[in-house]
């Protein structure tokens, strides 16, 4: 289940900066946001660094189980670099809730757009902390990488 849990937020984040790439204005509608299209820029910046930590769980996600505990050199270094991926995506996914809640409270965004934005840095870094707790739970025993 965790090796699907860490694919599934891999996929969004990369499913969430290309469309971020491709069509800043869908993204910016999506997320209930009504700026002018000069602002796409931002919208890119931001998607950008979803592609790029998408990138991080994705290649470094876990593959299944096998059979034998021994652990590698490899393994070893991929799992450190899966939580450290974890662990970057859910600092910037707790930033954009609290950036969410910044910007309401200055009158940048009203309570709708603050809830949804707010609300998926939320449900993101709760994602991924619950992949990396999975992670520490199951270590380097049984897991090939």
């Amino acid at each position: 289940m965790l090796p699907t849990l860490i694919s599934a937020l891999a996929i969004g984040k990369l499913s969430l900066g290309a469309t971020g790439i491709l069509a800043p204005l869908l993204s910016q509608q999506a997320f209930l946001l009504t700026a002018p299209s000069t602002t796409s820029v931002l919208v890119r910046l931001f998607s950008s660094r979803e592609i790029a930590l998408g990138g991080l769980l994705w290649f470094n996600r876990l593959r299944g189980p096998v059979n034998t505990a021994a652990t590698s050199s490899t393994n070893t270094t991929s799992m450190t670099m899966l939580r450290q991926a974890l662990l970057a995506g859910i600092a910037v996914d707790s930033l954009d809730a609290l950036s969410a809640v910044a910007c309401y409270s200055q009158g940048a965004l009203d309570g709708t757009q603050a809830l949804v934005l707010g609300a998926g840095g939320v449900v993101a870094a709760g994602w991924g902390m619950a992949c990396l707790r999975g992670v520490g739970r199951l270590g380097l025993r049984g897991l090939r990488l």
